[in-house]
């Protein structure tokens, strides 16, 4: 029988406490497992029915031992906290068993993806999209508009001016000035700041207005990572290795196997309201343990420690009845919310002029169980007729993929004021309630609503219903009735439409609203995102009382490379005239050095480029096609998506063979309304064969198995050859090389020249020559 005995190391006599420090007992190094997991072999004593170990060894098994931290020296395992002591004698092996809490788990992050490229340094850009049309109007008048919306990116900074010009027009003519801006992106931290003319708002605290003056606010979508809701949680310990499976709503997103210990998962980001996450633990004795519990997934609450807000100072301004600014009085705006807890959102905000100031405060609750409830709490104070008012608004929200309720009540004492004193932006009461839910096919909503103002009481309650039908055709209904201060009004609406094929498609649709109905038929294409056509064909009845009419519409746009033409007409008759318009559009970029014109630039644009100048090679966007390459082997691709990931192609498979690319797909993320470049670095293939050759008193033999490196002008080459002295090289650039190779103890110097050639693969017949 093997029994412990001084086991002589020195390594271990190295590293081990003196002596005096050890139990009496037996030495032996031994196969340390614990909870069925091996962690290595170490130097244990034995004494009577218990194990000890050094101080140094335990800390590297990174164990929260529930017996307390290790002292200086040997500490014995079963008063760290082992259950289970067993030593196996013919293998060398101790088993020790600890509680599983104790152990070191093991972390997923759901939430973690990969980093995203040239989001940090934005390239100088330009972008300058317009609008050029002419309508002809029923009246017989001729107007002419150019809308121009010019973007230059310096750095991190974007200015903007957007402008108007006019002609023909009895209300409108010249030159209008739009919004002028000067914006300043931080997206580590989803912060936009703007100078110049700005929509902003006080939040559930007070109104949106346009002003101009200096802006800052939270802008999530530029950090789509960023932790801003509060996202699931779920742990579990097994005590032995196991295989765990995470599931949503019965969908599994994490299947995988695990070391002894805490398992969590986090990070987990959903949508719908409540969903069910389940976690099933099978470990390797065959025993399964299923942990279940609901989250509230809401993107109105805020996860712990997370700010966002908005602030604004400067001036009100009102569009004017030429389309051209008018600055009026100082104003200022501003909301912060803050999540104090995952499921505890504070709130304040407020508003204010010369006449007026509001401000208020507010909290949401989220519930995993109940959903969630907010509460916003305001006060105003009219300075110019020296009064206080109040108001409060509450909202809940329950949601499931299949149920979805929603109630809300605000109320504003009477005179609440905003920034225009008799505008209704307050209502007196203004109650909502409505009600989703799927079943089958099938979709219901109802939906109730009653706003009571100064001049009007409206209610509105609406059933709609909405139903596939198989994977080509949609069904949707609507029952509306409307009581306006005590007249009701009842309607139907039914809208029907069916896909003939992934991009065509006719529909009809029928509204009945009292004793007025309105019947449509149309047809379509939808419009592709690179080259090529979409339209929308309509035939318009409308019958009221006193009157029947007819509208035949055409609006269709084609798409070219440089641009799009636009093509709006209509029709009516009982002398209801001929309206028409013609328009291009598109835009005029730069970057990257590269100058070109591309259609309409509503955000962002991409310039993707091979390397070589091969033109027809199709361009893909997040898998769909852009278009392809010119003669340069460059195209433009407009309307994509600042700061979200963009994965950029080529189709690989029109590549020539005589070229080589250097990469298939390039994941990149723009900066708002500017421009990155994509470059595929393809080069022309330029490989070469031949055979080096050793020459010696005029005589030639191979250079048989070696490798070395040549270098030249154009760049190095790595030469490796055959037993017959054979080599092959790629992305041999022409020109001249030199390098040494060792044959015995002799040094070669070996020279190679690479011609110039259109060929794939050239034969070198001079090869390599070493001497």
């Amino acid at each position: 029988m093997l029994v412990f005995a001084a086991v002589p190391s020195p390594t271990i006599a190295q590293q081990a406490p003196p002596a005096s420090q050890r139990p009496a007992g037996d030495e032996a190094i031994v196969s340390l497992r614990i909870n069925g997991v091996t962690r290595g072999e170490f130097l244990v004593v034995k004494a009577g029915d218990d194990f000890w170990m050094s101080q140094e060894d335990l800390a590297g098994l990174k164990i929260a031992f529930p017996g307390g931290r290790p002292g200086p020296g040997f500490n014995s395992l079963r008063a760290l906290g082992a259950s289970r002591l067993e030593f196996q004698e013919g293998e060398l092996v101790l088993q020790v068993t600890f509680p599983g809490e104790s152990l070191q788990g093991t972390h997923v992050d759901l939430g973690s993806t990969p980093s995203s490229q040239q989001r940090a340094k934005a390239p100088a850009s330009l972008i300058l999209s317009y609008r050029l049309s002419h309508r002809t109007l029923p009246s017989g008048g001729q107007q002419a508009t150019a809308l121009n919306d010019l973007n230059v990116r310096v750095g991190p900074l974007l200015l903007r001016q957007e402008s108007r010009l006019d002609s023909g027009s009895q209300q409108q003519h010249g030159f209008t000035r739009g919004r002028t801006q000067a914006v300043f992106d931080q997206p580590e931290h989803a912060r936009r700041w703007i100078a110049g003319d700005v929509l902003a708002t006080a939040g559930p605290f007070g109104t949106s207005i346009t002003g101009a003056g200096l802006y800052v606010s939270k802008i999530w979508t530029m950090s789509p990572d960023a932790l801003r809701q509060p996202r699931g949680r779920i742990r579990a310990t097994t005590a032995l290795p196991a295989q765990v499976e995470l599931l949503v709503d019965g969908t599994t997103l994490f299947r995988g196997n695990v070391n002894p210990g805490p398992i969590e998962f986090d990070n987990l980001q959903y949508a719908g309201g409540q969903r069910d996450m389940r976690l099933v633990v099978t470990d390797v004795s065959g025993r399964r343990t299923v942990i279940e519990q609901p989250f509230f997934f809401a993107d109105t609450a805020l996860a712990a420690g997370v700010h966002d807000y908005s602030y604004f100072i400067g001036r009100r301004s009102e569009l004017g009845s030429a389309n051209q600014w008018v600055y009026k009085e100082p104003a200022a705006q501003a909301f912060h919310r803050y999540g104090a807890t995952d499921n505890v959102t504070i709130g304040a905000g407020g508003e204010a002029n010369a006449d007026f100031a509001t401000l208020g405060g507010g909290v949401s609750l989220r519930s995993d169980t109940l959903g969630l409830f907010s509460l916003d709490l305001l006060a105003n104070r009219d300075r110019v007729l020296r009064r206080n008012r109040t108001g409060w608004a509450a909202r809940y929200t329950f949601q499931t993929p299949f149920f979805s309720a929603i109630a809300g009540l605000r109320m504003f004492d009477h005179g609440f004021r905003s920034f225009t004193a008799n505008a209704s932006a307050f209502p007196i009461r203004d109650a909502r309630l409505a009600l989703a839910t799927t079943v089958g096919p099938m979709s219901y909503s109802l939906e109730w609503t009653r706003t009571q103002a100064e001049a009007e009481t409206r209610s509105t309650t609406a059933l709609r219903l909405f139903r596939s039908l198989g994977n080509m055709s949609v069904l949707s209904a609507e029952l509306r009735s409307t009581v306006v201060n005590g007249q009701r009004q009842k309607g139907l609406g039914v809208i029907y439409r069916h896909y003939l094929d992934p991009v065509n498609w006719a529909g009809g649709a029928l509204d009945v609203a009292g004793d007025s109905r309105t019947l449509t038929a149309e047809v379509g294409r939808q419009l592709p995102e690179g080259e090529g056509l979409g339209y929308r064909a309509s035939l318009i009845d409308v019958a009221q009382p006193g009157s029947h009419t007819r509208t035949a519409a055409l609006n269709a746009t084609y798409n070219l490379r440089p641009a799009a033409i636009e093509v709006s007409t209509s029709t009516q008759s009982a002398g209801g005239g001929t309206f028409g318009e013609v328009a291009l559009t598109g835009a005029i970029v730069a970057v990257g050095g590269h100058m070109g014109l591309s259609r309409q630039v509503g955000d962002s644009f991409l310039l993707a480029r091979l390397g070589v100048p091969e033109p027809g090679i199709e361009i893909l966007l997040n898998n769909q096609v852009q278009g392809r390459t010119d003669a340069r082997g460059e195209l433009f691709i407009p309307n994509v998506s600042a700061f979200d990931r963009q994965d950029v192609s080529v189709n690989d498979k029109q590549i020539p063979m005589t070229y080589q690319l250097g990469r298939r797909g390039v994941v990149v993320a723009p900066a708002y309304r500017s421009g990155a470049v994509v470059d595929f670095d393809m080069r022309r293939q330029r490989a070469a064969v031949g055979q080096a050759w050793r020459l010696r008193e005029g005589r030639r033999t191979p250079v048989a198995e070696q490798k070395w490196t040549m270098s030249g002008p154009s760049g190095t080459l790595t030469i490796e050859t055959s037993s017959t002295g054979d080599f092959y090289v790629e992305d041999a650039a022409p020109g001249s090389y030199a390098g040494q190779v060792m044959s015995g103890t002799d040094a070669l110097q070996c020279t190679l020249v690479v011609p110039q050639s259109q060929e794939p693969v050239q034969e070198l017949r001079g090869g390599v020559t070493c001497e």
